[in-house]
């Protein structure tokens, strides 16, 4: 347990330190956090007002034409989501990726690079988009059941895919950016990186996140008594402040997670693509995944 928070202790340093160099690639993950959170706003408004969400939830009673539509949406609004999240992370890792090559990238740089692959992106983005909503129905298929069993092998199954697809995506944006495949081909090739370097049945070990996790979690645990007695209160202008302040710091902690673990991925590309070491420990890249118990 130690050895693993020391390494994700060490991988954020180590990021950090190369952040450093270009703090203004701050600014990707904060457009990709404002347009997810413009566009929930869009969705989630006319869903539910609709009761398309309930629906698929399965809380209401709903017609096959409503449940379809309600699927239609969610795939649009995972899509949407998706495209400026697959567009800031593009734009960053090939700034990122200008980094690792010595040349000092600007904002004009990383939107240039990710508007060179919009096709790709969209078309990842409508492959993510796909993998959602299919892992959200299996869910949602499994809450439909009374049986306990059914829902937790429902529930494990979506988790399963998710994390399937992860793992085999998780070098693709760099794919895409480094090497010009299109989405299909820079899946592929991600899959292939992970397999030659790490093995065919790997799983993820602890990376960065693990540490904005804890640092999430010990925030959380500070302003619930804080949120707490802005309610005991009753005054609308303490539990503002206090939301405000949770959103502020959660969403930097978001925005430093993501550019952190852009420069983590990058960083793994180069080892997996030629075993090129920059900036981090190759022990510490070697890590990135383990076999899975069994595996081969």
């Amino acid at each position: 347990m130690f050895k693993t928070f020391q390494r994700s202790w060490e991988l954020t340093k180590i990021s950090w330190s190369v952040l450093q160099k270009d703090k203004e690639l701050l600014v990707f993950p904060l457009i990709s956090m404002i347009g997810v959170a413009v566009i929930s706003l869009i969705f989630a408004l006319p869903l539910l007002s609709s009761g398309l969400i309930q629906a698929l939830a399965g809380e209401e009673e709903s017609s096959a034409v409503a449940y379809i539509l309600g699927i239609v949406i969610l795939f649009l609004y995972y899509l949407a989501i998706s495209v400026v999240v697959t567009y800031s992370n593009a734009a960053l890792t090939g700034a990122v990726f200008m980094r690792f090559d010595g040349k000092d990238p600007k904002l004009s740089d990383g939107f240039a690079i990710a508007n060179n692959h919009l096709g790709a992106i969209v078309t990842f983005a409508a492959m993510n988009a796909t993998v959602g909503v299919i892992s959200a129905l299996i869910r949602n298929a499994g809450r439909d059941s009374k049986n306990w069993v059914a829902r937790s092998l429902a529930d494990a199954l979506a988790d399963l895919v998710s994390t399937a697809w992860a793992i085999i995506t998780f070098l693709a944006i760099p794919v895409m950016v480094r090497e010009g495949k299109g989405a299909i081909e820079a899946v592929k090739r991600s899959a292939q990186l992970l397999s030659d370097t790490w093995g065919r049945q790997v799983v993820g070990s602890a990376g960065i996140g693990v540490i904005f996790a804890l640092i999430a979690l010990a925030f959380l645990i500070v302003i619930g008594p804080l949120f707490a007695l802005a309610l005991s209160a009753n005054s609308a202008v303490l539990i503002g402040l206090v939301l405000a302040l949770a959103v502020l710091i959660l969403g930097g902690i978001s925005l430093l997670n993501g550019a952190l673990n852009s420069i983590y991925r990058v960083a793994l590309y180069h080892y997996a693509h030629d075993h090129k070491v920059e900036f981090f420990e190759e022990e510490a890249l070697r890590g990135a995944f383990v076999p899975k118990p069994g595996g081969a």
